[in-house]
């Protein structure tokens, strides 16, 4: 959440946020990251099962779509134009 936050400021509600103490406020911090981040426009693979199990592999392709978005968004892609 803090990743898309530095994206856009105002993209996350911090109300809606729960603590993240009981499975089921994990579960619902998840859904809503996700949410965000397709909002925004961000490609996403995974889903709230694998946040909350922390699966590594699929942790690094969503924040790699979100690093792609960031970058397109700002101009800085690495891609040539022509």
């Amino acid at each position: 959440m803090d990743l898309l936050a530095t994206i856009n400021e105002r993209s996350i509600n911090w109300e809606l946020v729960n603590a993240g103490d009981s499975p089921e406020d994990r579960e619902a911090n998840a859904k809503y990251v996700i949410s965000v981040a397709r909002k925004l426009g961000c490609c996403v693979f995974l889903t709230w099962e694998d946040i909350t199990e922390v699966k590594p592999k699929m942790m690094m392709t969503f924040v790699a779509s979100i690093m792609h978005f960031a970058l397109s968004k700002s101009g800085g892609g690495g891609e040539s134009k022509q």
